[in-house]
């Protein structure tokens, strides 16, 4: 198990570099000039703008700025242009609010979608069956954003049963959480469907019901249980799309959180946070696929690494 972790960790590495190019030589294409950016209109001199081009490396070569943000990056020292505080207290300072909005969307859609599609799959070519297709279909169909729309004229401007906006208590989630959850929902219940029935004509499930085991027992605790490998590679991989989900989300509902701090640091032409910002988010996004691929043996003792 040790090695694996090893190697998995050495594997990363080339992950993280290339990814690091990409963003750094995305945000660098872009038009635009920070300097402008910072100052405004502030009718700032040309030696003045050139003075503050020289401080911040900007009037460098890529490759030199490229090493430069590396170096300073993980040291620590990188600092975002409009704030002057390190890139990585910015991060942190952000990042509970997106993990706290994607961990409980995750577990939602965890619940719903497992308990719609393990019903689904014990009902086979009924109305119930048919009936939480139709969910998945719409799911997978309706766009984030519209939903996020349609919520919070209902409950949030019509009923005024819950805030529209802002971050606080439980209620602030409630709406996020839901719209985040929604696809998730579709997609864990389809998967959980076909893994089930796939499972359910295998011959061990059969030699179970000859034993007499209560059919409950027989689903979840043969045929679920061996239907959870998908859908935990399933959830491992949505995590990461629940974390640039949220970008969106966080900026219908006026969340803070990394989607927004992102947003931010790209209006205003932030390189250094930006590109801290999508490295941070990638390297997160790698480790919770690697806690994932080791949670496999926990789930099936009979993987070993």
């Amino acid at each position: 198990m040790t090695a694996y972790i090893i190697r998995r960790v050495v594997s990363m590495v080339p992950v993280v570099f290339i990814v690091s190019i990409l963003v750094f030589l995305m945000i660098h294409l872009t038009p635009g000039d920070p300097v402008q950016t910072m100052l405004g209109q502030s009718g700032a001199s040309a030696e003045q703008i050139r003075q503050i081009r020289h401080e911040l490396g900007l009037d460098r070569s890529w490759p030199v700025q490229y090493v430069k943000f590396m170096e300073q990056m993980f040291t620590g020292k990188e600092k975002s242009i409009t704030t002057q505080r390190p890139v990585i207290s910015e991060f942190w300072s952000q990042f509970p609010n997106t993990l706290i909005l994607a961990a409980c969307s995750l577990v939602v859609a965890s619940l719903v979608g497992v308990a719609l599609g393990v019903i689904a799959a014990t009902h086979p070519r009924t109305t119930v069956d048919y009936g939480s297709m139709v969910v998945s279909f719409l799911g997978i169909s309706i766009p984030n954003f519209w939903l996020a729309l349609v919520l919070v004229y209902f409950f949030a401007v019509k009923l005024n049963w819950l805030p529209a906006t802002g971050a606080g208590g439980v209620k602030h989630l409630i709406l996020p959480v839901l719209v985040l959850a929604f696809q998730q929902v579709a997609l864990i219940a389809r998967l959980v469907r076909a893994s089930m029935l796939e499972t359910l004509e295998e011959d061990y499930i059969k030699t179970a019901r000859a034993k007499g085991i209560h059919e409950r027992t027989v689903w979840l605790g043969h045929g679920l249980r061996n239907a959870l490998l998908p859908l935990v590679t399933l959830i491992g991989l949505n995590f990461g799309y629940l974390l640039s989900g949220a970008v969106v989300i966080e900026i219908v509902f006026a969340r803070p959180g990394i989607g927004r701090l992102i947003v931010d640091a790209i209006m205003a032409k932030d390189f250094p946070l930006v590109q801290g910002a999508i490295l941070l988010t990638a390297i997160v996004y790698l480790l919770v696929n690697l806690l994932t691929d080791l949670s496999y043996a926990v789930i099936d003792p009979r993987i070993r690494y």
